[in-house]
Parts: C-alpha cells; structure tokens; sequence
C-alpha cells in the first residue's frame, strides 16, 4: 500500500467527502492527510493487456484548487471500481499550476466502466473547465 500526502485545506473544501475521519486507514499530520491508495496485485495473463494513462492537467489561472478537489475526490472514489489496478493523482513538484493521475486498469472494459461512472463525469466535468488536459494511454 502506497501513500499519498495530501494537503489538508483542499481536502477539507471537498465537501468533507476526504478526511482523515471518513477515508478508511487515513491519518492526519498537522496540515497534512495521509490517505491511503490501493494498488491491487495484477497477474498479467498472455491474452489480456493492461492499460495504463498518464493524464497531466494544468490549470487555468486560479482554477488549480479546484480542479484539485475534484481530482482528490475522483481518485478516492476510484479506489474501489472493479478492474482498477492502481489509481493515483500527483502534485507537480516544480510547476505549481500542474498535477497528474496515473491509472492502471485491467482491460479497456474496466476503464470504460469506470469512464462511465457518473463521479467521473462530475469529477472530469470539473476538472476540464478549470484547465486543459493532455492524456497518454498505453498498453501494457
């Protein structure tokens, strides 16, 4: 199990939805909320390939926070989709405007699925209209 630092003030503005007090094995450290990610073992068979995205976002002007909770919020959400192998969001350490999701997915029906939920909709909706989004696929 991996770790993800998040800074407590933009989970808080999620609508309480990601907290140290309602996210399973999450623990607060003064400003910051460790939440727990789940990165499921994958045995990768000949017939079967996996798909993993790298989608970078950089954000509008003032729109970062924002676009933030929604991706704090999608990737918790995530967690427990089916065929999802590990899903993780990540702050830029050297461009304040930029953070990135990287997935993992069993098939491309269980990416569709998930494309298909209606937080990803919500969540995505969100995260477009503060900034612009550039998304790399590959097969694995």
């Amino acid at each position: 199990m991996s770790v993800n630092a998040v800074p407590a003030q933009s989970v808080a503005s999620v609508v309480n939805v990601v907290s140290a007090e309602n996210v399973p094995n999450a623990a607060k450290d003064g400003n910051i909320v460790h939440v727990p990610t789940i990165t499921k073992k994958f045995n990768k068979q000949k017939d079967r390939t996996m798909i993993r995205l790298n989608c970078f976002f950089q954000a509008k002007k003032g729109k970062y926070n924002e676009a933030l909770d929604a991706a704090i919020l999608l990737t918790a959400k995530t967690q427990k989709h089916e065929g999802m192998i590990s899903y993780d969001v990540f702050e830029s350490a050297t461009r304040k405007d930029v953070f990135m999701f990287c997935e993992t997915w069993e098939s491309e029906e269980a990416l569709a699925k998930h494309s298909a939920t209606p937080e990803f909709v919500e969540c995505v909706g969100i995260i477009e209209s503060c900034g612009e989004m550039k998304i790399e696929k590959l097969q694995l």
